[in-house]
């Protein structure tokens, strides 16, 4: 029965074969007589290397027995493995008169590890080509597998990569690296994190955690639990996500050839602000006019007037504190929502050069020397300025209170309060007119005292 299932063959002192049972003939294709007297090269694959080879027989020479598995070619030139012992046979005198070989067919055995090493390495590659870090961990937080990615985006030495390496050594490693701390606390604050993280995917809650990592990643983690206990971690590297939203975001809400904020912008702080005048808190809002910008794109031509356009920019910006907004409205126009004021004086006092400071210096704007050189010209007193003050007893929304400011550029019986450059080339002379604040809403507007009137020259 053995000789039925097993490959028994035997060999002189030499290695050539002088028995062949069936089994050995009908695995390896060969006929008895084609077999005896050969070596057992006769099915030698190549897929084993000299030395495989000499180790077999120093172990036998000397007497042992030498244990091992063996690829095989068929005489079909088809591969089959085989789980072989081979001893020594001893003559009557006690020497080594030949060597008998017992093999187990194990070819299926081996196709299928071979399968399975395939599929590993099928997946293992796949892991390591994916855009995102993965990792898998068992029920007893014990690591399972990791890609390349999952290593590099933590840095991770290859001692805590390999299977079984528990999740609070990774954790512990990340934090000290992060941080630069070893001290007990931070272990203590380890084990309570991962407490957490595990209770909660013991309850089969998936996880969702953003890492702002040292490197400058920014990393959004995933854990989904797994029906035996353990869970899948994904790591995502959305640094150039969250910058490219970023740009957009700033996109959306700012000019694009000044930088400023737009309309859209402004009316969300002036909505923030309005709702502070509530409180006690009071604000103006300045609207400014470009006096004949078609003029200068007309006749200086559309980049002197883009320049224009930016140096208003920034002078508006160098003037404005930092917790005022300057936004370009579009086309010519621009605001400035000035916040904190004491008083509705502080608002319609721009002209004054002795307010400057009170008031974030806005009509140092207006009174800028004639300094402005764009396409080989001097430009200056090219502003016109509307201001719009809210104070505690106002409650508007900020559509109608832009309409409003941008009213009062030209003075009329329906205007607060207005500041306009009159006769500008001539001399700065101001124009500030206290008229009935107009209802908004239902609401009325604080105005300032009297104020008085220069005609123009």
């Amino acid at each position: 029965a053995f000789d039925a299932v097993a490959i028994i063959s035997a060999t002189d002192i030499r290695g050539r074969i002088t028995y062949a049972n069936e089994r050995f003939v009908k695995i390896s294709g060969y006929s008895e007589e084609e077999l005896l007297g050969q070596p057992h090269r006769i099915v030698n694959s190549g897929h084993h290397p000299a030395p495989f080879f000499k180790e077999m027989w120093q172990t036998i020479i000397a007497g042992g027995t030498w244990q091992g598995e063996i690829k095989n070619r068929a005489k079909d030139g088809s591969y089959y493995w085989v789980d072989t012992i081979i001893v020594p046979s001893k003559n009557s005198q006690g020497f080594i008169d030949g060597y008998v070989s017992v093999r187990i067919d194990i070819t299926k055995e081996k196709q299928a590890e071979e399968a399975l090493r395939a599929q590993k390495w099928q997946m293992e590659t796949a892991l390591d080509h994916m855009a995102r870090g993965f990792s898998t961990f068992g029920p007893d937080a014990r690591l399972i597998t990791c890609n390349r990615l999952y290593r590099q985006i933590y840095d991770l030495p290859e001692t805590l990569t390999r299977p079984g390496t528990p999740l609070t050594e990774i954790v512990r490693f990340h934090m000290k690296r992060e941080t630069g701390c070893e001290s007990w606390d931070s272990f203590e604050q380890v084990q309570t994190w991962i407490d957490d993280h595990l209770a909660r995917l013991s309850r089969g809650e998936s996880i969702a955690e953003i890492q702002h990592l040292k490197s400058g990643r920014t990393v959004l983690i995933t854990a989904q639990p797994l029906p035996n206990g353990g869970w899948v971690d994904v790591q995502e590297d959305i640094t150039e996500k969250q910058r490219l939203e970023a740009k957009i975001a700033h996109m959306a809400h700012h000019d694009a050839l000044t930088d400023l904020p737009n309309r859209s912008l402004m009316d969300e702080r002036l909505a923030v602000e309005l709702a502070r005048t509530r409180r006690g808190e009071r604000l103006a809002l300045h609207i400014l006019d470009l006096d004949n910008f078609k003029t200068v794109n007309d006749t200086l031509g559309h980049p002197v007037g883009d320049a224009l356009l930016r140096a208003v920019a920034t002078r508006l910006r160098s003037i404005a504190r930092d917790r005022d907004m300057v936004a370009r409205l579009g086309g010519d126009e621009f605001a400035i929502v000035q916040v904190g004021i004491e008083t509705g004086a502080d608002a319609v006092g721009l002209a004054a050069s002795d307010a400057l400071a009170a008031v974030a210096g806005v009509d140092a704007l207006l009174k800028w020397p004639n300094d402005l050189v764009l396409g080989g010209r001097k430009l200056g007193g090219i502003l016109s300025e509307g201001v719009t003050e809210a104070s505690p007893s106002v409650s508007v929304v900020p559509s109608p209170l832009s309409a409003t400011s941008t009213s009062a550029l030209v003075p009329s019986p329906r205007s607060i309060r207005a500041v306009r450059p009159a006769a500008w080339k001539r001399s700065p002379a101001t124009v500030v007119a206290n008229v009935t604040p107009p209802m908004v809403n239902g609401a009325t507007w604080t105005v300032p005292a009297s104020g008085t009137e220069t005609p123009d020259v």
